[in-house]
């Protein structure tokens, strides 16, 4: 074997080593990019978090509940069906048990949540971050827009400040904050997909915002915090 085949080898690995480097030298700004947009989003979480509850509703059936009308099969999954099948038979008229998310935007105890989770409810119990609960009044309750507004008597609470969602944009960054499937303090991320969504048959006053960010029951309430930490 002659000096220069000896070498090849050498040669070989030092050209694969300076190529590593160089793509690792191209990778360090998106690295850094990531690491830079994860912290954002986890001081926007850690400054959300405290004001985002979880609601527990015990609730009265009513077979004459019209705050929603028909809805599609896949929204139905979500929001519930309506039975009213049994509207003769006095079961139908036990309690029913519901649980969703809302947030506080008002320190002396205001929390806004949905209509629906909310409506017809003869007891609704509010869990905060730190575990403390508390029984909430209902203030009231608008099903054209399913807002609703509930209040627990305590003081100096943590809340979120409300953003202007007419401002958004598609490609814009979301976190949707709440307790899907009872997985109290569950954050998912997404962008704004689209604004001014409508013809759902979900309320009368219908303008919603389009997210990809993954949202499920019992996320209903919770809040959608764009990246200045803001309600949207």
């Amino acid at each position: 074997m002659n000096i220069f085949s000896r070498a090849l080898p050498v040669i070989f690995l030092l050209i694969i080593s300076a190529s590593s480097l160089c793509i690792a030298d191209e990778l360090k700004p998106t690295k850094e990019y990531l690491k830079q947009t994860a912290q954002v989003f986890s001081e926007i979480i850690e400054n959300a978090k405290p004001a985002v509850v979880y609601i527990q509703v015990t609730k009265k059936n009513s077979s004459n509940d019209s705050s929603m009308g028909k809805l599609s099969p896949e929204l139905e999954k979500f929001f519930g069906k309506k039975d009213t099948s049994n509207k003769d038979n006095h079961f139908f008229d036990q309690p029913t048990y519901s649980y969703g998310s809302g947030f506080i935007y008002n320190t002396a105890g205001f929390i806004i949540t949905n209509s629906h989770v909310i409506q017809n409810a003869v007891k609704v119990n509010v869990t905060l971050t730190d575990k403390r609960q508390y029984s909430a009044k209902v203030i009231g309750v608008d099903p054209k827009t399913d807002i609703g507004l509930i209040k627990i008597d305590a003081k100096k609470l943590p809340s979120i400040p409300l953003g202007n969602s007419d401002l958004l944009k598609s490609g814009h960054w979301v976190l949707a904050i709440g307790s899907p499937y009872e997985y109290i303090q569950t954050v998912t991320a997404g962008i704004i997909s689209a604004t001014g969504r409508n013809a759902l048959g979900i309320s009368d006053y219908e303008s919603f915002i389009q997210t990809d960010a993954a949202i499920n029951p019992g996320n209903s309430g919770g809040p959608l915090v764009n990246i200045e930490g803001e309600v949207i």
